[in-house]
């Protein structure tokens, strides 16, 4: 049987996840995101806009002992940054909402996923030479299952 052709799950599942991020906008949200990025290993990166979203590169773990099938699960973090040393919890706690209220109005991840969980959600606050930034980490977890032996193919 021939490799199949086409783009991995859990990629459609990952690139979907970005693409409803990079859509959270007023008036259904509380505010807009400005900027969506998914981090490479080697890459620098400045983000310019704000509020903005950083994809760190994704922990994906695989079972293969069902049946014509294997199961994984794909851990991601987004970081969330605003720019402003004074930002509140409470504005941290309303960019965390949008983000959560995006990624669960399609928990199937446009049907390349199974699942999709909220694990945990953290603010932090950076403060370098070029100014400070607050912001939250959000871990979340996008449960997937594909044929066997075609990585390709949501079952």
């Amino acid at each position: 049987m021939a490799y199949p052709t086409g783009t991995p799950i859990d990629e459609l599942a990952i690139e979907n996840l970005r693409t409803t991020l990079a859509a959270i906008a007023t008036p259904t949200y509380h505010g807009s995101v400005r900027e969506v990025r998914r981090f490479q290993h080697g890459d620098e990166f400045e983000f310019r806009e704000f509020p903005s979203i950083l994809i760190a590169p994704p922990l994906t773990n695989w079972d293969d002992t069902l049946s014509n099938a294997q199961s994984g699960t794909v851990q991601l973090t987004l970081t969330a940054f605003v720019e402003d040393r004074e930002a509140n919890q409470t504005s941290l706690n309303w960019l965390a909402a949008d983000i959560r209220k995006a990624l669960t109005a399609d928990y199937t991840r446009g049907g390349y996923a199974r699942d999709t969980h909220i694990v945990s959600q953290q603010t932090f606050q950076l403060i370098a030479e070029a100014g400070a930034v607050t912001g939250v980490d959000i871990v979340v977890s996008i449960n997937l299952r594909h044929i066997y032996d075609d990585p390709n193919t949501a079952i």
